[in-house]
């Protein structure tokens, strides 16, 4: 019985060790994968570009709050945010948690794009039918059932 007792506490130390010795390469290459880019726009020079969340996380040497900007590669100064992306016209736009940041898409709202309501777009008539004649509004789609 003391033998299994001595053993168990060797493999749990040797488990310890090998864990506490990691390089955390595994843990970068996460990070630095594709799937964790984010889209950034710099509110000097408006330039827009993607960043993983290990460049993220290099830039700011501590976790990212929002509330100071990263080094854009445009004009080099630390005024790039994290940009949202409009569903309508897929532009990118600083929102208001950035000051002079705007809480709608400025194409949007200036006009520029027609807005559409996600799920209710026009489609093409049939074919065989008067050109416009059955354009209609597509019925919304049902909600994905989470199991």
């Amino acid at each position: 019985m003391r033998f299994v007792q001595i053993l168990f506490i060797v493999v749990a130390l040797s488990s310890a060790t090998v864990l506490a010795l990691r390089d955390g390469s595994s843990l970068r290459s996460a990070a630095d994968a594709p799937e964790t880019q984010t889209q950034w726009k710099c509110r000097i020079c408006a330039r827009e570009f993607k960043l993983t969340a290990f460049d993220v996380m290099k830039q700011s040497a501590a976790p990212y709050d929002g509330s100071r900007g990263l080094k854009c590669p445009g004009c080099d100064e630390d005024e790039a945010f994290l940009a949202r992306t409009c569903f309508n016209c897929r532009g990118v736009y600083l929102g208001p948690e950035v000051s002079g940041g705007v809480a709608r898409c400025p194409n949007c709202i200036n006009g520029d794009v027609e807005e559409q309501v996600p799920g209710h777009g026009t489609y093409e008539s049939a074919p065989g039918t008067e050109e416009g004649a059955s354009e209609r509004q597509s019925p919304p789609k049902p909600p994905v059932k989470v199991i």
